[in-house]
């Protein structure tokens, strides 16, 4: 094993590969051993360390409380950067790629693929999730007991929200929409396309329909009255 000691005219050859001028480095070590090499640059509160073998590289700098970790083998590559509270992580492997934020009881995830798309945030109880592929989207929010989703792709939507026993479904494809709230006993239905609109409403064994359209009243001789209900 070899051990190199920056002195004299050797730490200005080496201080200058890393990018420090011969009087600004205190302390450069370099330790090898057929493939593997370590080397520190320390300067004082900065701090740079490096460690090779093959094709694995790891890297570390701190900075007071500032950190950065960076670890490297062939296309796969991990980075980790920290300071006090707030900490953020990258892996990449080709092109598949995860990334993560976290600051207290905050943290934000994302992750990547070609055209595949996924991200969550998360603060105490409150959660959302991301979704996406080309032109698909899925959104979902959380909160207790509370939960909204929302689907798209192109012209199509689709959302839900949901508190405790209630919940709320609506389908929207251009003109046409959907829209049903209910809970345990209680049911509301109601289907529009344009002008045409349809309304059922459902509680026990008691039905309820609403059928209007803006057509359909001029069919009477009352042109006021266009609703038809139906028990």
């Amino acid at each position: 094993m070899r051990l190199l000691l920056s002195l004299g005219n050797k730490e200005s050859r080496i201080g200058g590969v890393l990018g420090f001028e011969e009087n600004n480095i205190s302390n450069f070590r370099i330790a090898q051993y057929d493939n593997f090499e370590v080397r520190i640059a320390q300067f004082d509160n900065f701090e740079v360390r490096i460690a090779q073998y093959d094709n694995f590289e790891v890297r570390k700098a701190q900075f007071h409380n500032f950190e950065v970790r960076i670890a490297q083998y062939d296309n796969f590559e991990v980075k980790k950067a920290q300071l006090h509270n707030v900490e953020v992580r990258k892996a990449q492997f080709h092109n598949f790629e995860v990334r993560i934020a976290q600051f207290d009881n905050f943290e934000g995830k994302k992750a990547q693929l070609h055209n595949f798309e996924f991200r969550k945030a998360q603060f105490h109880n409150f959660e959302v999730r991301i979704a996406q592929f080309h032109n698909f989207k899925v959104r979902i929010a959380q909160f207790d007991n509370f939960e909204g989703k929302k689907a798209q792709l192109h012209n199509f939507e689709f959302r839900k929200a949901q508190f405790h026993n209630f919940e709320v479904r609506i389908a929207q494809f251009d003109n046409f929409e959907v829209n049903i709230p209910k809970n345990d006993t209680f049911e509301v239905r109601i289907l529009q396309f344009d002008n045409f609109e349809v309304g059922i409403l459902h509680f026990d064994n008691f039905e309820v329909l609403l059928i209007h359209s803006t057509v359909l009243s001029h069919l009477g001789d009352d042109d006021d009255v266009d609703d038809f209900y139906v028990t």
